[in-house]
């Protein structure tokens, strides 16, 4: 920070004095005793001139050290610049390296996330180190999940850290926000298509407890104009403007944590709900008027660390999750049927992660968890009733040793889990209508591991160049769908084995931590990693009859990859962030006509740029972002191509004059009005605007 070198006569108070002498300790006046404290009570009228200090204006890096230094490849991603603007939380992670979010449509549509070229079952999301995946579907809508109430977002791509599942393709793990010891932030904001944002936050500390409570509001019209392909993407002459129609949505979440202290044991609550009701419009070709969704989620832990960790540290953590999904099609536009359905999962899990250090360089974790899962599906038509009670029970036990030598320059990892489902159908009409069906149970048993090395190529006082490699297992189980069906035409295998993917990869992390002078950066970080992913026994949903499909475990896939992953902060207020994949995948299935064909919604190029400039005293500071996903396919046989698509998205927020603690957030998103389709052709919304006003307030740190 700086400060003016003059201090007035009525500021040199004694107290004030002392505070800023500490404040700035590292003065050589104060340090070689040439100004002693009893010289400022006796000389009330002296001006004392203190060292001007240099304003630093990188921004700070958003992870943490011990994820940079973990095997394996990881990066964490800064929500905060997303407060207050038009974004998801999919949006967000749609820039991330390795990451590919399949959009079903505009704002508050379904995002569903893939990484290195996974299915999104083959993705696990946990906020707090809840899970967040369902054992029904196992798909997790990244839209859905509240960016307001997150600080940081880590993506570990492949293998994961012992506590957590690893599906596959990744874990994502949301982190909630703390902003300070006294804070709060309040915004509202309108744009194109009806949209209205507003939310609200604050922070609070008083001792060892700390309290952070988060409340959005966002709802959309969302009737953009498109391009109707008539669903013949091929033939150009039947194409007609549209507008997309039962595509509005209203959103309610707040999120809240409490972290304090008991006795020897340090106490976390984490709860977020969300309420979402939303048209089903369907496909930009069959366009559904009158269905809609209406969506409730509830997440609980509490977590219990030692506030003192000793050799042994036992970490335990106790959650609860409730889902309710309520689905209407009354004019048998999606389904071919009247139904409404009313759907409850309930989810309750404990996990004990206990770290043991056996020796400096050397750390040995031990991993327990257990839940229980309980399927309520309900029918309100054609007939009201309840349908059978599908549950899973599971349970897990894992091992990970961290080795570390040479001061850390060298790091090896091993790590083992073994993980059982228990699950179960019992007997009846599996909706209504069908004939009864016996009681049907299953058992699932799995074992995952991960070998990683670190090794430092070279290390100065700027930073590190190291060399990473691991190799791992890993898989993931049967849903609750496949297992044993759904309604109608969604027939289940319960021969359906666990899925299993073997990754391999290969990497230089560089790391930089320079002085920030002139044009270099203050700091650097960059990965540069080669994969392959051999995937086996995939389930495909296969189609028995003109109505009926069962899940088969037919796939097998091969995925390779490069990814590029660079960013950069200068003390002048530039931050940059590139991230670049270059997948290439082959379908190794048993079907003749998929076998060596490209993987559906898999761009074989994709890159984001983000570029912002955050000077602390600018009043103006712009933002923009690139995103080019590259042509791919639609289906298996690869008969419906998408187009590749850029689009470029600017904004710039305004700072209000003075000290007035207000920001004016100005952004267009799809700049250049690019008609593009999505995943399963879903049509993106044109150019967009959005305007936001954000109060800011940080209170005074006290602890000085």
């Amino acid at each position: 920070m700086s400060l003016p070198g003059r201090i007035p006569r009525r500021a040199t108070a004694p107290a004030l004095a002392l505070v800023l002498l500490k404040l700035f300790t590292g003065s050589p006046a104060f340090a070689s005793g040439a100004v002693a404290p009893g010289a400022l009570r006796a000389d009330r009228d002296t001006i004392y001139v203190l060292p001007v200090q240099r304003v630093v204006e990188a921004r700070a890096r958003p992870d943490d050290p011990a994820l940079r230094a973990a095997a394996g490849f990881a990066r964490s991603y800064d929500v905060s610049a997303s407060h207050g603007r038009l974004r998801t939380t999919s949006d967000m992670l749609a820039g991330g390296v390795g990451v590919h979010v399949r959009r079903f449509g505009g704002l508050g549509s379904f995002g569903a996330v893939s990484i290195r070229g996974s299915a999104s079952s083959q993705v696990a999301f946990y906020l707090d180190g809840v899970p967040l995946n369902q054992a029904q579907y196992g798909v997790v809508n990244a839209a859905d999940l509240p960016i307001e109430a997150l600080g940081r977002v880590d993506v570990y791509r492949g293998g994961a850290p012992l506590e957590f599942d690893a599906p596959g393709g990744g874990v994502v793990e949301l982190v909630t926000r703390d902003d300070g010891r006294l804070w709060a932030r309040a915004a509202v904001g309108a744009g194109s298509f009806d949209t209205r944002k507003t939310d609200g936050a604050f922070g609070a500390t008083q001792g060892a407890t700390r309290l952070t409570v988060v409340g959005q509001y966002l709802e959309s019209a969302g009737d953009f104009a498109y391009r109707d392909d008539n669903g013949t993407n091929v033939e150009p002459g039947d194409d007609v403007d549209a507008v997309r129609l039962n595509n509005a949505f209203t959103s309610r979440a707040w999120t809240g944590r409490l972290a304090t202290a008991a006795g020897p044991v340090a106490l976390s609550l984490t709860h977020d709900r969300l309420d979402k009701t939303q048209g089903v419009p369907g496909t930009g070709s069959n366009t559904a008027l009158y269905a809609n969704l209406a969506t409730g989620r509830s997440v609980t832990g509490l977590r219990l660390d030692p506030r003192t960790p000793g050799v042994v540290a036992p970490s335990l953590l106790l959650y609860a999750v409730r889902n309710r999904d309520r689905f209407a099609d009354p004019q048998r536009e999606i389904t071919g049927g009247r139904v409404a359905t009313d759907d409850h999962t309930t989810r309750d899990g404990a996990r004990l992660m206990t770290r043991v250090a056996l020796r400096a360089a050397n750390a040995f974790e031990l991993a327990a968890e257990a839940r229980r899962e309980r399927y309520e599906p309900g029918t309100e038509i054609p007939v009201p009733s309840a349908g059978p009670t599908r549950t899973r029970e599971y349970v897990t036990f894992g091992a990970e040793d961290r080795w570390s030598p040479l001061d850390g320059r060298v790091g090896l990892t091993a790590q083992v889990r073994s993980e059982a489902t228990f699950d179960a159908f019992p007997a009846g009409s599996p909706y209504p209508g069908a004939l009864p069906r016996p009681a049907v149970s299953r058992t699932n048993r799995f074992t995952r591991g991960t070998l990683g090395a670190r090794t430092e190529v070279a290390r100065g006082a700027f930073g590190t160049l190291a060399l990473r490699v691991t190799a791992s297992r890993l898989g993931r189980m049967p849903s609750l769908e496949e297992l044993f069906g759904h309604r109608g035409g969604v027939h289940g295998n319960p021969d359906a084995k666990p899925e299993e993917l073997t990754t391999h990869d290969a990497g230089l992390v560089l790391d930089l931590s320079g002085a920030g002078t002139g044009a270099a950066p203050r700091w650097t970080e960059l990965q540069v990693v080669a994969y392959r992913t051999d995937a086996r026994d995939l389930l495909v949903w296969m189609q028995n009859s003109a109505q009926v499909s069962v899940a088969q475990n037919i796939g097998a896939a091969r995925l390779e990859g490069v990814e590029v992953a660079a960013r950069a902060a200068w003390t002048w207020g530039l931050s940059a962030d590139l991230s670049y994949t270059r997948q290439w995948t082959r379908d190794e299935s048993d079907v003749a006509y998929w076998q060596g064909n490209e993987l559906p919604g898999r761009p074989g190029h994709e890159a984001s740029l983000r570029l912002a400039h955050v000077a602390r005293h600018a009043p103006v500071r712009p933002f923009a972002e690139l995103h080019v996903v590259g042509a791919h396919y639609l289906d298996r046989a690869n008969l419906q191509p998408v187009a590749a698509r850029a689009l470029i998205d600017l904004g710039a927020t305004l700072l209000a004059p003075g000290s007035a603690p207000l920001e004016l957030t100005l952004e267009c998103t799809n700049l250049t009005d690019r008609r593009a389709y999505d995943f399963g052709g879903y049509p993106l919304p044109g150019r967009s605007l959005f305007a936001g006003l954000r109060y800011r307030f940080d209170g005074k740190d006290e602890s000085l």
